[in-house]
């Protein structure tokens, strides 16, 4: 799977798990909740990191940029 993920999104999933990871494992108990919060957390910390999600791409969505097509023959190949 091709990345789907922007920079901006990229860095807001990996603050979110982050805090997420870190108020779950700095919490006095643990329960179903906590383990799925942290769960939760673990995930949006790999979407940043791979700047892929799995979600987004089921439902069709991509907020990466495409950068520059320096290409312009229409999709023809050059000879």
């Amino acid at each position: 799977m091709k990345a789907n993920l922007g920079k901006v999104e990229q860095g807001i999933r990996l603050c979110l798990g982050a805090i997420g990871v870190a108020a779950v494992l700095g919490s006095d108990e643990f329960g179903m909740v906590e383990g799925i919060a942290l769960l939760l957390s673990v995930f949006l910390l790999l979407n940043g990191l791979t700047a892929r999600c799995y979600l987004w791409a089921w439902l069709g969505l991509n907020s990466k940029k495409s950068g520059c097509n320096l290409d312009h023959s229409g999709g023809r190949r050059l000879q």
